[in-house]
């Protein structure tokens, strides 16, 4: 559609340009005013048939039939360059929903962001960063141009409707992030994502602090309310500013210098049965196990180096991402 609108603008400006040059030539052929030259020049070039304003001379009979070629095709040129513009437009549109709708069905372990304000945004941008599936569901069509221009895979519908969640996949989704504006809907949206997938995890929003406890009872495993984050983000900011840059180089991955990644051994690891030493994970990878998560107990702090990992054990990892992606192909052989 962009190559197309320079090609219509040019249409229009030689259609301007037909109309002022017919306007005075025919003043100056016929000797007639100004007005009388437009008046001659507009009923030419659009072929209405009204007649002459005053007899033609033969000089005059030439320029109009010069001018009733060029002009018609000149709006030929333009008329049918405008339409390609909006019939491709439309056609562009069409086929990126039905694209859209093909990846969507493709997702499976994904994510699901209900809600495109600035607090859905941020998931989304995170999520896209970390190259991690997911699909946005958003009530208001005007979003879908921009969710269309990130290459989001998106809905455009009500969150909290039955079917708008199956088309986003929930029944093979990971998480739910239910950041809808209002408490209400996250409730009802809690409860229908875990009505159609128990097994999926919901990440609810709370505006207010009465609204937590009754996400919670709805289903919701875990209530976060922005408000508090900011508090306690201002808070650091002046209290510990360190730890807060600290920790935004470990979120934000444009800074590419450290992540703080979440690392499960899996079953038939190659990490299993054996210690952090063992496995060299801070010589050969350059990591830090910041802690280790059991199954069944505990997270342990600050692990010593002959802490053994186990099938299941969630290691918190301090590190480089290549090198995380390193061990994770590691753990597969």
């Amino acid at each position: 559609m962009a190559r197309r609108r320079p090609t219509v603008v040019l249409g229009v400006g030689l259609l301007c340009f037909w109309v002022a040059a017919g306007s005075v030539g025919f003043s100056w052929i016929e000797g007639w005013s100004l007005l009388d030259g437009v008046y001659m020049a507009v009923i030419t070039l659009s072929t209405v048939g009204y007649g002459e304003v005053n007899p033609l001379s033969d000089n005059g009979k030439a320029f109009a039939s010069l001018l009733i070629v060029v002009g018609l095709a000149t709006a030929v040129y333009t008329f049918t360059s405008l339409g390609q513009t909006l019939l491709e437009g439309e056609l562009a549109a069409v086929l990126g929903r039905r694209r859209m709708k093909s990846h969507r069905g493709k997702l499976e372990d994904h994510y699901i962001v209900c809600g495109n304000g600035r607090v859905g945004r941020t998931v989304s941008s995170y999520l896209a960063r970390r190259d991690l599936p997911f699909c946005v569901i958003e009530i208001d069509a005007a979003a879908e141009e921009e969710l269309r221009k990130h290459n989001y895979r998106y809905v455009i519908g009500d969150a909290t409707a039955d079917e708008n969640l199956i088309l986003a996949g929930l029944s093979k989704a990971k998480a739910v992030f239910a950041l809808l504006p209002s408490d209400a809907d996250n409730l009802y949206l809690t409860l229908s994502a875990k009505g159609l997938n128990p097994s999926a995890v919901v990440v609810a929003r709370a505006s207010v602090k009465a609204a937590e406890s009754k996400l919670e009872r709805a289903g919701a495993d875990h209530v976060v309310s922005p408000y508090q984050l900011v508090g306690l983000r201002l808070l650091q900011k002046v209290l510990s500013p360190t730890l807060l840059e600290f920790m935004d180089l470990t979120i934000h991955r444009e800074h590419l210098q450290l992540i703080m990644e979440e690392f499960r051994v899996s079953s038939g690891s190659a990490l299993a049965g054996y210690s952090i030493e063992e496995a060299r994970i801070r010589s050969r990878y350059g990591l830090i196990v910041v802690a280790i998560k059991r199954p069944d107990g505990p997270m342990l702090f600050n692990p010593d180096a002959g802490e053994k990992m186990e099938t299941g054990d969630v290691l918190v990892l301090l590190g480089p991402e290549a090198q995380v992606r390193d061990l994770d192909q590691a753990q597969r052989v």
